[in-house]
Formats: structure tokens, C-alpha cells, sequence
């Protein structure tokens, strides 16, 4: 690799000199798809941003100047270069070839422990992964072990809810890394990852003094006009040419939905064409004949996108080299299982029962099981196209979930039923055919029959009606979503609701005994 190669030229002591040649006389990492499953290929080479993580990689920043320190340093910045932007199974088969060409002891920590010293790779969890080299303490620590306990928050709105998780705190720790390198970061991912809900509260964890921020969402009908305003909206002239966020502070731009742009006629994206040149020039011009050079100062960007596809185009590689890439991986059956089962037990635990909550754990994981067994049988095919189960499906079988009330359902026959019927509107709805919809329905009943054998009956039990329509015509302020349980029942509501509109209005007395006309209401 050369330009790491010259990385190592320019190092300023010979122990960090001397072990970056060791490492890069060693048998490189494959390249181009080589040795990754599925034969398909990463993204644009990661040397560029290897070379500027190493760049900084410098002893007299880092404060230590030990070989082993060094060695583990630079093992967490190759690992993370080269692994970031690949999908799982790739990862995994980078971080084997790395621990190999390092040619370093394993040692298995155990439970017990909560750190390695560098000069051996811990072992307790299966990949190196798994662990991230504390700069502080100078030790290998997991990741697992740096994930915050959870507390639920009743005030907080259900699309607002973010349990930490091995994958939130290490995307969070890898952004503000960036940050503090001034670095463009892009974070690839499905749906469902968290990858906008992760970057803003990463950024919302700044501080307020120093940093601020734009969110810029685009669209398939985004113009590059669209973007030059957002960015003089929050910019100023700080001197001639120059311009920037208010004094002493950073602005994060944020733009999420990078790659949906429309192209134009010659297959140009002028948004992405915008902030390449702002990018790659430091700057853009301004509109107009003179075409006067505006630079941009302490200014920083970030991008969030989904994979190609699905109206989300590929983008310019030219564009893409700007950034430091990172692929956000979906969560593993443990984190789902934390991050929901932390949702549901801490809204449980105000106001229901102590049976109730001692469901919490076979709900969690019938939820998790069905949502992976739906997601494997239920493919998108040309005639399917939107079968495309992802996480936000089972959020808002959970989400369902949490619009119970303790005085509506006491037992757990009552909450059985409402979860069926949770799962019934986020997967059967989707379905096209008969077939399809047996087949999903019998997954549902098979997994409630699995964790709660006796009280399956009743939650079968069809019609399956639930709202919070049944006080509609009442003048309540809480309205409880509840079983409805009767079509009959809802028959009878939408006649009171349409009797109680139709009632006559009253008009309101003239105040003058002159008036001649009198103002009418406007519903």
C-alpha cells in the first residue's frame, strides 16, 4: 500500500517507524473482494482513510510510546479501516487475517476481568472485533462492557426511545473519533439500524458551547439550490471569502439519505456534485456573474445512507474517497433482545401486574423468533417487491405493545391478544395471497404456542378489533386502546360518532341588535 507506505516515512520516532514497517512487510489484507464471502467487493479501497487515521496515529499525540502500545494502536485503526465499511461474514474473515499477521498470543480474560494489556489479543470474545484499545488506560476492553444500563423514561415518546447496545456505542465512540479528527464520516446501513437515530443523539451529546449542527434530509427531488440554502442559513461572513459557523464554534452537517437524489440528464447528482466540490476545495463560489470564492471553515460532514436500490442510487466513488465509511451491521438476536425487552419491561413495571411483567421475556423472545422465521420465508420476489421485513416491523409490534393500559388488560390472556394482533397488522397486512397470509399466520401461532401454550386460546379468537376509538363520542381526554372485540360494537360507535356531527349547531347571539348577518362556524 503506498500511501501508508508513506505514512511510515514520515513517522517522527523509530519504535512507531520500525512497527509500521514490520506490519506492511507482512502479507497484506485481500483486496478487491479477494478471500470475502459471497465473492462481493468492499467499497472503494480504505487507504486513504487508513493514511489519515494514521496520520494521527503520531507518538507524541498519543502520550506512550511503547512498542505494544503502538502495536495494539495501530491494530485497532487497520482493523477498523479495513473491516468498517464490510458487511459481517467480511468483517470477521478481515479481523482472522489481521489477528494472524500479528502473529501475537491470544489470552482469554474471562468474565472477571475488565481489560487485556497490549502484547496478547484477549480472547473471551471470539473477534478483536469485539473490543476497542482505550487510550486512557492503555488496555484492550470489550465493547459489551461499555454498553450503559438502560433506564425507561415514561416521558419520552416511543419513536424517540434509544437503548444502548454493543453496535449503538461503538458507532457513537467511531463518530466522535471523526469528529475530533475533523473527518468525514459516512454510515451505510439497512433500514432499522439506527443510523440516524445514533448520529443525532451522538450529536445532541456534543457540547452545546463548542459544536452545533444542520440536519439536511434529502430526497429523490433534492437540488443543489436546496442545499446552498441550508448552508447560508446557518453559516456566516467571518472576513473576506470567508465564512463560517458563529465563532469559537464547529457545526456538524449532517445529511442523511445521501444517495437519493435524482440524476439529471447527463447521470450527474447536483447535490452530490455540490458537496464534492465544497469537499474536495474547501469552499464553493457564490451564485451570481462574479462567481466570487467563498471558503468554509470548522465546518464538518457527515452522511448517512442505505444500500443501493430500492430508488437509493450508487454514488460517485470520486465523492465517496472523501469520507471515512462505516457500515452500520443489523443487530444480533442479543442486542434486539436487549434493546426490546428493555422497552417492554420498563413500561410494564408502571402500573401492571407483577404476572404480567413476568411475561416480558417469553413476549421479547416469541417476537424475535416469529420476526426471523417471517423475514427468512417471506422473500421479496418481482410480484412481492415491498416483502421487505426489517427491524421498524417488529418496533411497531412493540410499539403496539406499549399502548396498553394496566386497567384495560389485566391478564395475560388479554396481553396475548393484543400481541397477535400487533404481529397481525405489522406482517399479515403486507400479504397478497392466501397462501402467504397461512403461512404467516401459522408462524404467529406456533410461537405463542411455544412460549404460552395455555392461554392461546383465547388470544385466537377472531374478530380481532383493537383501538381507542370506543369513547369517541365521548368528551374524554384519555382515550384507552382496548379490545373491541365485536364488529357490532364498532357499528354502533361510528353511528354515534356520525350522530353527534350531525347535531345542529347552535347560533351564537348578534351582539348588535343591527347585525343583519351572523357568523357562521367553519368545522
Amino acid at each position: 500500500m503506498p500511501t501508508l507506505a508513506s505514512i511510515v516515512n514520515q513517522a517522527q520516532r523509530d519504535s512507531s517507524a520500525e512497527l509500521l514497517k514490520k506490519v506492511l512487510a507482512q502479507q497484506e489484507v485481500p483486496e478487491d473482494g479477494e478471500k470475502t464471502g459471497g465473492g462481493g467487493k468492499p467499497p472503494p479501497s480504505p487507504a486513504p482513510s487508513a493514511a489519515t487515521t494514521l496520520t494521527e496515529m503520531k507518538p507524541e499525540k498519543i502520550g506512550f510510546d511503547t512498542p505494544e502500545v503502538i502495536e495494539a494502536i495501530f491494530m485497532h485503526c487497520l482493523i477498523w479501516t479495513m473491516a468498517g465499511p464490510l458487511k459481517l461474514e467480511d468483517q470477521y474473515i478481515v479481523d482472522e487475517a489481521i489477528k494472524t499477521l500479528s502473529g501475537l498470543p491470544n489470552l482469554d480474560e474471562g468474565e472477571g476481568m475488565p481489560s487485556v494489556n497490549p502484547g496478547v489479543i484477549p480472547s473471551h470474545f471470539p473477534h478483536l472485533l469485539d473490543y476497542m484499545f482505550d487510550l486512557e488506560e492503555f488496555k484492550w476492553v470489550a465493547w459489551r462492557r461499555l454498553v450503559p444500563e438502560y433506564v425507561y423514561r415514561n416521558d419520552l415518546p416511543y419513536p424517540e426511545i434509544l437503548v444502548p447496545t454493543v453496535e449503538t456505542v461503538r458507532l457513537e465512540w467511531i463518530l466522535k473519533e471523526n469528529f475530533l479528527l475533523n473527518r468525514p464520516i459516512l454510515i451505510v446501513g439497512d433500514t432499522g439500524t439506527s443510523k440516524t437515530a445514533t448520529a443525532l443523539a451522538t450529536i445532541q451529546s456534543l457540547n452545546p458551547e463548542t459544536t452545533t449542527s444542520l440536519v439536511i434530509n434529502f430526497s429523490s427531488r433534492t437540488t443543489a439550490k436546496d442545499v446552498l440554502r441550508s448552508l447560508n442559513a446557518n453559516v456566516e461572513k467571518r472576513s473576506k471569502g470567508v465564512y463560517g459557523p458563529m465563532p469559537g464554534k464547529k457545526l456538524i452537517v449532517f445529511i442523511d439519505d445521501l444517495n437519493m437524489p435524482q440524476e439529471d440528464t447527463y447521470g450527474t447528482q447536483q447535490p452530490i456534485a455540490l458537496m464534492r466540490m465544497i469537499l474536495g476545495r474547501g469552499g464553493l463560489f457564490e451564485q451570481g456573474k462574479d462567481l466570487v470564492w467563498r471558503s468554509l471553515k470548522d465546518m464538518t460532514y457527515m452522511g448517512g445512507m442505505g444500500p443501493p436500490g430500492g430508488g437509493r442510487r450508487s454514488l460517485d466513488p470520486r465523492f465517496t474517497s472523501f469520507f471515512s465509511l462505516f457500515y452500520c451491521l443489523q443487530p444480533s438476536a442479543d442486542s434486539l433482545t436487549k434493546i426490546f425487552g428493555s422497552i417492554i419491561s420498563g413500561y410494564f413495571s408502571n402500573g401492571f401486574s407483577k404476572k404480567l411483567q413476568s411475561m416480558v421475556e417469553g413476549l421479547t423472545q416469541m417476537s424475535i423468533e416469529s420476526y426471523f422465521i417471517i423475514k427468512e420465508k417471506m422473500l421479496p420476489t418481482p410480484a412481492k417487491f415491498h416483502y421487505t421485513f426489517n427491524l421498524r416491523d417488529i418496533s411497531r409490534l412493540f410499539q403496539g405493545m406499549c399502548q396498553a393500559s394496566p386497567d384495560r388488560f389485566k391478564g395475560p390472556k388479554k396481553i396475548l391478544r393484543l400481541w397477535r394482533h400487533e404481529a397481525l397488522r405489522s406482517y399479515y397486512d403486507r400479504l397478497i395471497n392466501d397462501t402467504d397470509r397461512n403461512t404467516v399466520m401459522g408462524i404467529l401461532h406456533e410461537t405463542m404456542d411455544k412460549y404460552f401454550p395455555g392461554d392461546i386460546a383465547y388470544a385466537l379468537m377472531d374478530p380481532l378489533i383493537f383501538g381507542d376509538y370506543w369513547s369517541a363520542a365521548l368528551e374524554e381526554e384519555t382515550k384507552f386502546y382496548e379490545d373491541i372485540q365485536d364488529y357490532d360494537v364498532c357499528k354502533a360507535v361510528a353511528e354515534e360518532v356520525c350522530a353527534f356531527i350531525l347535531l345542529p349547531i347552535p347560533t351564537p347571539p348578534s351582539t348588535h341588535e343591527t347585525d343583519s348577518c351572523v357568523p357562521e362556524f367553519l368545522v
